[in-house]
């Protein structure tokens, strides 16, 4: 990720990057950091990023976190596929 180069206006997807790929770390307690967003608020309420603490909740064995996440998420909007193999997962573990 460090080295990619973007440009100034291309900020925001740095930011949404470098969350997708915390989601993953098992060192951080948050994939998606409150400051970086700050400059950015238009993804505030982005249905990408809400999946991405879905699925740090589910790397992290929080099941039922996740599913409240992704059941948000699906309500919100009930085509975003994206986020139905981990809503099914945490399912599955919490039965």
């Amino acid at each position: 990720l460090s080295s990619l180069s973007f440009k100034e206006e291309d900020a925001w997807l740095q930011v949404f990057y470098h969350s997708r790929v915390k989601k993953y770390d098992l060192s951080v307690s948050h994939p998606v950091n409150d400051e970086s967003l700050e400059p950015f608020p238009f993804l505030a309420n982005s249905l990408d990023l809400m999946a991405i603490e879905a699925e740090f909740s589910y790397y992290h064995n929080n099941f039922a976190k996740c599913y409240e996440q992704t059941q948000a998420i699906l309500s919100r909007d009930p085509f975003a596929h994206s986020c139905l193999p981990v809503h099914l997962s945490s399912l599955v573990e919490l039965q």
